[in-house]
C-alpha cells in the first residue's frame, strides 16, 4: 500500500494572493487483479474454459501471449470482478487507475483502439483511456484513473473493471487488467479530554476524519472493561456533556461513523467525580 499527500489550494483574492494549504492524506491499494468473470462477457478465451476468462487476466506481472482474452468485434465489452476487502469499511473511495496489458489481435499494418471502464455498485462510468494498440504481443498501456466523487465503501460495495473494443481491424487482444483503488480511510478521533464541573461531564476531542456523519460517545465505570454507548453527536461537532449523576472514576471513549462503517475508538479519558 502507498500514501499520497494530496494538496489542495484555497486563494483568497486581493492584492497579494493568500495561499492556505490543507493537507488531506489519502491511501492507494496496490495493484488488484480479477478474482471473478464479471458482468460483461463478450471477449473470447484463447485457452481453457470461458468461465475461468479471469484466469487469464489475473498474472502479476504483463505476460505477453501465455495466456490472454480477445475480440475482434466492435463494442464488445469484458468486466471482472475486483476484491476490495483492502479498503476498509467507511473509507471514501475517490479514484480507480485501471492499467491493461494489451495489443492488437491480428497481425498486418494498423491498429485498433480500446477503452477501458469501471463498474461500481452495479453503474457503469463512462468509456476512456483511447487506447491505440500496437503489435500482437500485449504490453503494458498507460494507466488511466477516473476521479470520482467520494463513494464511501461498505461491506456490500461492489467493483468491476473492464475494458471495450472500439474500432480497427485488427481486434484486440488483452492478457492482464490491474486495479488501483485510492481513498480516504475513516480515521480515529484524537486527543480525548474528560473533565468535571460538579457531576456534569464535558468530553472534547479532535476529528481526524473527513467523511464521518458523526461520532459516537462510550462510557465505562470504574473500569476499561465494558464500555457501552451513551449517545452520539453530528459530524464535524467534536464536544459532548454527559450530565448523568454518576460518581466515581468514569472512562470514556469515542469513534466516527458514517454509512460505510466505523473508525477505530480514539484514546481513553477518565474523569472522577465525587
Amino acid at each position: 500500500m502507498s500514501r499520497k499527500k494530496l494538496t489542495v489550494y484555497l486563494l483568497a483574492f486581493s492584492v497579494l494572493t493568500i495561499a492556505t494549504v490543507i493537507k488531506i492524506y489519502a491511501d492507494t491499494t496496490a495493484d488488484l487483479l480479477p478474482v471473478l468473470n464479471g458482468f460483461y462477457s463478450a471477449w473470447t478465451a484463447s485457452s481453457g474454459s470461458s468461465t475461468l476468462k479471469y484466469t487469464l487476466v489475473d498474472e502479476t506481472s504483463c505476460n505477453g501471449n501465455t495466456d490472454y482474452i480477445y475480440t475482434t468485434a466492435t463494442n464488445n465489452r469484458e468486466s471482472f470482478s475486483i476484491n476490495l476487502s483492502s479498503v476498509p469499511n467507511g473509507s471514501a473511495i475517490t479514484a480507480i487507475e485501471i492499467t491493461p496489458c494489451a495489443s492488437n489481435h491480428l497481425s498486418g499494418s494498423g491498429t485498433s483502439n480500446v477503452n477501458v471502464f469501471y463498474r461500481l455498485n452495479g453503474s457503469d462510468s463512462g468509456d476512456d483511456g483511447e487506447y491505440y494498440l500496437s503489435g500482437t504481443t500485449p504490453t503494458d498501456q498507460v494507466p488511466y484513473e477516473f476521479l470520482l466523487i467520494p463513494n464511501i465503501k461498505n461491506g456490500s460495495t461492489t467493483l468491476q473493471s473492464g475494458f471495450v473494443f472500439v474500432s480497427g481491424s485488427k481486434g484486440a487482444r488483452v492478457s492482464r487488467l490491474s486495479t488501483k483503488i485510492t481513498y480516504t480511510s475513516l480515521n480515529a478521533p484524537s486527543n480525548l479530554t474528560a473533565n468535571a464541573s460538579g457531576t456534569i461531564k464535558n468530553l472534547s476531542w479532535t476529528d481526524n476524519s473527513e467523511y464521518e456523519d458523526g461520532f459516537a460517545v462510550e462510557s465505562s465505570f470504574y473500569s476499561t472493561s465494558s464500555f457501552s454507548q451513551i449517545g452520539t453527536v453530528g459530524s464535524n461537532i467534536t464536544t459532548y456533556t454527559n450530565s448523568n449523576n454518576a460518581t466515581g472514576t468514569i472512562y470514556y471513549r469515542v469513534r466516527a461513523y458514517n454509512s460505510g462503517g466505523s473508525s477505530s475508538y480514539s484514546n481513553v479519558a477518565s474523569v472522577t467525580v465525587f
